[in-house]
């Protein structure tokens, strides 16, 4: 009688606890989409990065061919505070900006249910 009771115990233990705390497909899918949209997110922001990156280089090698050296200096502030804060420099190509700017609200459109 004590085993029976004992397993019976367990047994209610065990279905409430599942019962509690059941895993519901839709919330998978929101995890799978939530994680594919900070995938997506984050290789928008690399290619944001690279494309000012790629912008500053370019500047950076003008004016070390004209060999001002205000303008490899101001390159180069540009690059550190670019690097420290992220925010891109005055004369970066509004695509470059766009680019970044399209990259949250893609993101967050793909979490949404298709």
């Amino acid at each position: 009688m004590i085993v029976s009771t004992r397993c019976g115990a367990f047994a209610v233990a065990v279905l409430l606890a599942a019962g509690l705390c059941p895993v519901r497909a839709d919330e998978v899918d929101v995890k799978d989409r939530l994680d594919a949209a900070k995938v997506e997110y984050r290789e928008q922001v690399t290619k944001y990065k690279a494309a000012v990156t790629d912008v500053l280089d370019k500047r950076e090698e003008k004016a070390r061919a004209k060999g001002d050296k205000k303008l490899v200096d101001q390159a180069l502030a540009d690059r550190k505070a670019f690097d420290a804060k992220g925010d891109p420099p005055a004369g970066v190509p509004d695509a470059s900006k766009q680019r970044f700017a399209q990259a949250k609200p893609g993101s967050t459109s793909r979490i949404r249910k298709p």
